[in-house]
């Protein structure tokens, strides 16, 4: 019986040492020369597309006629169309243009002609020159030339409506009427008094003005069929240009509505001195 039981356990033991090597041999397979575990795998990725190049916004339209508008609005509307912008002094005296107060008279390119156009205004887009004169102020003949301004016309013996008529054509705006007579009421109100006549203009015709815009002329007017006053310091009778004396009867009643008298030193008539 000892010797079964020796037996027995002795085929344990050696079952479960073929067991331990069992397990460690591929442990030891996988160990190199050099005791060292094997590396562990390695994985390659495909390389990174590049990234899309940007879209093209840039293209070629037609430039508008800017001709005639105020500065700051030809700004904005360059802006719109996806133009860069730049301004200058269309006459020769070379001022720097401000937007709000300067009117567009030349444009390079000219208005129809295609230019590159850009979102936000980048470098790609076109730039559009305006060459501009203060608002108000004719534009020159020519961009860099100077302005030729013009002279008042005669307008005495027109209607007041075709005083205005005149005037206007050549830009101006600020155009003063009264009565030529004190006891004419003048309505205030331009078209009731358009078929009143003038009698006089300040400034005269053929005077040379430099801004229409601002030029203030001032029309004396009589009420339809009414004769025109004589001029301040006027000799009844004669001709007040003259530079002759006149002399005149102090006895003569003054007061007189269609009396107008002059004398060396005494006004008579107080509305014309």
């Amino acid at each position: 019986m000892s010797v079964s039981r020796c037996t027995a356990r002795g085929t344990v033991l050696a079952v479960r040492a073929l067991t331990a090597l069992l397990v460690l041999a591929p442990l030891t397979a996988c160990a190199g020369a050099s005791g060292r575990t094997a590396p562990s795998p390695t994985f390659s990725y495909p390389p990174l597309a590049s990234p899309p190049a940007p879209p093209d916004y840039t293209t070629r339209i037609r430039v508008a006629d800017y001709a005639g508008l105020r500065l700051d609005e030809a700004y904005r509307k360059a802006r719109e169309q996806g133009f860069r912008y730049g301004s200058h002094d269309a006459t020769e005296k070379d001022e720097r243009p401000r937007p709000t107060g300067w009117a567009v008279c030349f444009q390079t390119p000219a208005a129809g002609a295609y230019a590159q156009s850009a979102p936000m205004r980048s470098s790609e887009a076109d730039a559009l020159d305006f060459a501009a004169v203060p608002f108000g102020q004719p534009c020159p003949p020519a961009d860099g030339r100077p302005i030729g301004y013009p002279a008042l016309p005669d307008v005495v013996g027109k209607t007041s409506r075709q005083a205005y008529t005149a005037l206007g054509a050549i830009g101006i705006r600020d155009i003063r009427p009264s009565p030529a007579r004190p006891e004419d009421d003048l309505p205030d109100v331009a078209e009731k008094h358009e078929k009143w006549r003038v009698c006089r203009q300040t400034p005269a015709a053929g005077q040379e003005i430099d801004n229409p815009h601002y030029q203030i002329v001032r029309l004396d007017l009589v009420y339809p069929g009414s004769s025109c006053p004589p001029e301040p310091g006027a000799v009844a009778g004669g001709d007040s240009g003259s530079g002759q004396d006149t002399d005149v009867d102090t006895d003569i009643d003054v007061d007189g509505p269609d009396v107008h008298l002059h004398r060396p030193g005494i006004c008579h008539r107080k509305w014309w001195c």
